[in-house]
């Protein structure tokens, strides 16, 4: 709650691409903020097409052991494949 407001984000399934069925969930505001759920591991397209010259801060966080990732930069413009830093169940939050 504190990187995003979760009563401001609505499911946007269709914002990924190269994703496996029940591979990844994402909820969004899109071009403010994004929450993608990785039950298992895995890795999805994440369109930022629309947001040109838009740099998003990345933050993991690890399910299963309440740890926080590598934190990295995002730019807009683009599909973005987003990939979870290991097997298990990973949140990605990505905001403006």
């Amino acid at each position: 709650e504190s990187r995003v407001r979760f009563w401001d984000v609505e499911p946007h399934q269709a914002l990924l691409s190269s994703r496996l069925e029940g591979e990844a969930f994402l909820a969004a505001e899109p071009g403010e903020a994004y929450i993608l759920y990785f039950p298992e591991g895995g890795a999805v397209g994440l369109q930022l097409d629309d947001w040109e010259g838009t740099e998003f801060s990345l933050d993991w966080v690890d399910l299963t052991t309440a740890t926080s990732g590598t934190p990295m930069t995002v730019l807009g413009g683009a599909v973005e494949t987003i990939t979870a830093p290991g097997d298990g169940s990973w949140i990605a939050t990505i905001t403006r």
